[in-house]
């Protein structure tokens, strides 16, 4: 254990703190703790105990300049326990989600809570404006629009609104408009 004053100016004292271990017939320092309140620690940290635990900053895992709460470069794993979820947001009126990049926030995985509340995916760009796919709280799901108002809302990109190849599509409903789709007992029989 160590420790030293650095500054002695008039009301104003900075110092350390360091502790260390030896290593090869020399003392190799540790951790360190400045008069500023900062704690350097070379080697590794455990924090084991009943209580609680908090950083009251920004925390970076593999950064030594962490931009956000929390800063992570590299991969990160958050393992399964009986059950596992990440929670984001805090209610009334939230927009939040996964974007694939800062520099592209709004490419992403979003969820708005509204009414109806909707969850979408963006990787145009659109976030939760004009995602290119979303479902909303009703149990509808758009794709190419907002605001689905059925099951299945597909609002049409080019000369098809649902195009199945050779695939088929069953249990269509009767048509009601010029333009809706129909089976083919029905138009056998018209």
């Amino acid at each position: 254990i160590g420790g030293g004053i650095t500054s002695n100016a008039a009301g104003s004292h900075t110092g350390y703190l360091g502790f260390g271990t030896a290593q090869a017939g020399s003392l190799v320092e540790t951790m360190n703790l400045s008069s500023a309140g900062n704690m350097q620690i070379d080697g590794t940290l455990s924090v084991d105990g009943t209580g609680n635990s908090y950083v009251n900053g920004n925390l970076g895992v593999g950064k030594t300049s962490p931009g956000t709460r929390l800063d992570v470069s590299g991969d990160a794993t958050i393992r399964a326990g009986a059950v596992t979820r990440l929670y984001m947001g805090g209610g009334g009126g939230d927009n939040f989600g996964i974007a694939f990049s800062s520099g592209y926030p709004n490419h992403g995985i979003f969820y708005q809570e509204g009414t109806p509340d909707i969850v979408a995916l963006s990787p145009n760009g659109g976030g939760t404006s004009s995602p290119v796919l979303m479902a909303d709280s009703n149990g509808n799901v758009g794709i190419g629009t907002i605001s689905p108002t059925t099951r299945l809302s597909v609002t049409a990109n080019g000369s098809y609104s649902i195009y199945a190849g050779s695939a088929r599509v069953g249990n269509v409903a009767d048509p009601v408009s010029i333009t809706d789709a129909a089976t083919k007992s029905y138009v056998d029989t018209s």
